[in-house]
């Protein structure tokens, strides 16, 4: 009831459809003034980005630079984006999820891993987990370079080509680390990933491929 209308105005969005306009309410509450069509919609606020577009975002950035990711971007929604301004929305999505805890693992170190049960096919007899770490360049390119921890989880692999073989993994999933993050929380979630995704057992064998670096060994040992 304490809230009041105050009027119009015209806000434009990007979506993976392109851009478009809408002539939408502007309401106060106490001291606060907000469109309810925004939180509707689900929109960042300052950015007027849909969902879906936010997660072609993620997409796109995800194996691409940021000045290829853009620009296919633009070949697909229509949008254009500078490379500083799709680095700052995949920012603020970021901080978005950690807020939500969407990174938050849960605690399974020292803790002994699930029993397969009698009778039961095994489905996951064997995992591989090849972990590394790499400098990633951050924009603006002022800013230090970010260490980024990967973790590739895979059930095998499969050989193809007639004159060079080359392997493609098997079951492939990639678990990456965030700016800040810890390795007790990163490989938490990279052992979350093996039990709830590939259902790791007891009986299951895991190898590990990685160099020597004290994290890595972290991995074998603690979990």
């Amino acid at each position: 009831k304490s809230a009041r209308n105050k009027g119009y105005e015209i806000g434009r969005y990007k979506s993976i459809f392109g851009e478009f306009e809408i002539s939408r309410v502007k309401v106060k509450h106490k001291y606060k003034t907000f469109y309810p069509i925004d939180d509707w919609i689900g929109v960042v606020p300052y950015k007027r980005q849909t969902p879906c577009f936010q997660d072609s975002l993620e997409e796109e950035y995800t194996d691409r630079t940021y000045r290829k990711g853009t620009k296919n971007i633009e070949r697909t929604t229509g949008v254009k984006l500078s490379t500083y301004s799709g680095w700052k929305s995949l920012q603020s999505i970021a901080e978005k999820k950690k807020k939500l805890d969407l990174f938050k693992s849960v605690r399974l170190k020292n803790l002994p891993l699930p029993r397969l049960q009698q009778g039961k096919k095994n489905p996951c007899p064997i995992l591989r987990i090849e972990p590394d770490e790499t400098y990633c360049r951050s924009q603006p390119l002022k800013l230090e370079s970010q260490e980024i921890k990967i973790a590739t989880l895979y059930t095998g692999k499969k050989f193809s080509g007639k004159k060079y073989k080359r392997a493609e993994l098997i079951n492939k999933t990639v678990v990456t680390s965030y700016v800040g993050e810890s390795v007790e929380s990163f490989i938490g979630r990279v052992a979350q990933v093996a039990i709830e995704v590939y259902g790791v057992n007891k009986d299951t064998k895991v190898i590990i491929c990685g160099d020597g670096v004290g994290w890595i060994s972290r991995l074998k040992y603690d979990y």
